[in-house]
């Protein structure tokens, strides 16, 4: 295990690691660092809040407050203009496929055979979605910091919601900050420090 501890605190709070071809990306508060020769060096051009810092494909994503980039060499190349992105899903049953959850919606991306990523928002998504999780491979779980659960029914090709349903706090003690998981293939909440699970066959988030 090997630590390293910026003295100088122009890193800032890092929130996510990714390894590409030996090298190691951090996204943080601040922007996009990398190890060169043991020394830590800034991306340039970077500058801002990084959310996540994925390797995808093949390639280095990174959610960015300003929209998602790819990184290629020492540049960073516009994927897509959506501000704010959160995480990246794949999803299930289909290659090179990915839900990202942003500041306004989930958005799709799809790795096409020459290299480049096709981008699309899903119409019926338009709030912050930090989490999310695939209950299987039409149906996806988001989490709002303060609105509660959702749970959306995709068309065939995920581009729009088709059905929603949102679970309040007649169902969980508290709708703020919910945490969402999915374990051995159930969707598992976690409000209030107790543990929930959404049971298919009724409908119902249970104890």
């Amino acid at each position: 295990i090997t630590f390293y501890t910026d003295h100088t605190g122009s890193l800032g709070t890092v929130h996510d690691v990714a390894i590409k071809d030996r090298t190691t990306y951090l996204g943080s508060n601040t922007g996009i660092y990398y190890f060169k020769d043991d020394e830590l060096e800034f991306f340039e051009g970077s500058q801002g809040h990084v959310w996540d810092v994925e390797t995808i494909a093949n390639d280095v994503l990174v959610g960015h407050n300003t929209g998602t980039f790819r990184l290629e060499g020492d540049r960073l190349q516009k994927v897509s203009n959506r501000a704010g992105g959160y995480q990246f899903v794949k999803v299930p049953e289909r290659s090179n496929v990915f839900l990202q959850g942003t500041y306004t919606g989930v958005s799709k991306y799809e790795k096409e055979a020459s290299g480049k990523w096709d981008t699309n928002s899903i119409l019926g998504i338009d709030f912050p979605v930090k989490q999310l999780c695939f209950e299987d491979n039409r149906t996806i779980w988001a989490a709002h910091h303060y609105k509660g659960l959702f749970r959306f029914k995709l068309n065939e090709n995920l581009s729009a919601v088709e059905d929603k349903i949102a679970f309040g706090t007649n169902v969980l003690p508290n709708i703020y900050n919910v945490k969402l998981y999915r374990f051995k293939n159930q969707i598992v909440i976690q409000s209030e420090g107790k543990w929930y699970k959404y049971d298919p066959l009724v409908g119902e988030i249970v104890l």
